[in-house]
């Protein structure tokens, strides 16, 4: 289904939107992500794994650069909806390229539908037609958060 930003921090606080209908939310879908994600850690199939619940994807490939040290590039991102959507039952996984097939696999098996979206390296973050952020502008906007956090009332 579309992907909604009803409900998303981007559009409460870059638009100031209310309302819109949140996606639903498929209870038997949602499980068999989380059997499969704890399998592939489990199994060592994954570098990382990031929920994309708070900021949705465009902000999980940001931590997870930041948080690596690593940039990437990403393709196939039509608009803000699907960079920023909130959606349930959504995960980022960082794959090692050769063991990519298996965890394709392994996600087709387990019902949960899957997509390569592109690959870690360099220091940007490219997410092609939509943005480029270098990895020093990241971090730099992610350290200089902290402070204003841990000053808040």
């Amino acid at each position: 289904g579309a992907i909604s930003l009803a409900g998303s921090r981007w559009a409460l606080e870059r638009r100031a939107h209310r309302g819109g209908h949140l996606p639903p939310l498929d209870l038997a879908l949602h499980a068999r992500l989380l059997k499969l994600v704890a399998a592939l850690v489990g199994d060592r199939l994954v570098d990382g794994v990031h929920d994309l619940s708070d900021g949705g994807l465009g902000v999980a490939l940001a931590e997870m650069m930041v948080k690596s040290g690593t940039g990437g590039r990403v393709a196939g991102i039509a608009d803000h909806a699907e960079l920023f959507g909130e959606g349930p039952s959504r995960v980022l996984v960082s794959v090692p390229p050769a063991l990519l097939p298996v965890v394709l696999e392994r996600s087709s098996a387990a019902g949960v539908p899957a997509a390569e979206l592109g690959a870690g390296g360099g220091d940007r973050l490219v997410i092609e037609g939509v943005l480029e952020l270098s990895l020093a502008h990241a971090l730099s906007a992610w350290e200089g958060a902290l402070p204003l956090v841990f000053s808040a009332p």
